[in-house]
């Protein structure tokens, strides 16, 4: 592994409004930016393009807390905020299949910043054969 990173970073409109800023970085030597910059969606998610890739990963680990988004900082000036406003802040890192990768090498590790008012987060405990439970983040527009 060469150490290099590609960030991709975006934010999510529903409705013509910002819901989310998003923030992904991903080894370069698991995926170039090359092929990043050719084949990344604004309609997918970046975890969508790893699999569409045929890149094995297994599980991620997600820290959910909070944060205050100031104007005058990305996470606030590139959702077009005008003033501070709080915000879900979930913090993830995704790791390669142990077939591939014995010691759980992480190829994405993600930070994304929801809103209020624009998206219900539910989390998903699913629990698939001969392993443990999971928990599934599943992301719900508002009604």
């Amino acid at each position: 592994m060469n150490g290099e990173v590609t960030r991709v970073s975006r934010v999510l409109l529903l409705d013509g409004e910002a819901a989310a800023w998003m923030i992904d970085v991903l080894p370069a030597d698991v995926i170039p930016a090359g092929k990043v910059k050719e084949r990344h969606s604004s309609r997918q998610m970046v975890l969508d393009l790893l699999l569409d890739e045929g890149i094995p990963v297994a599980f991620s680990e997600v820290e959910v807390s909070t944060a205050l988004l100031d104007p005058s900082e990305p996470a606030g000036r590139f959702p077009g905020l005008s003033q501070p406003t709080a915000a879900l802040m979930l913090t993830e890192t995704m790791y390669l299949d142990g077939a591939v990768s014995a010691e759980g090498r992480p190829v994405q590790w993600s930070r994304n910043f929801f809103l209020p008012g624009k998206l219900s987060l539910r989390l998903v405990r699913d629990t698939p054969a001969n392993r443990d439970p999971a928990i599934v983040l599943q992301l719900f527009a508002e009604t």
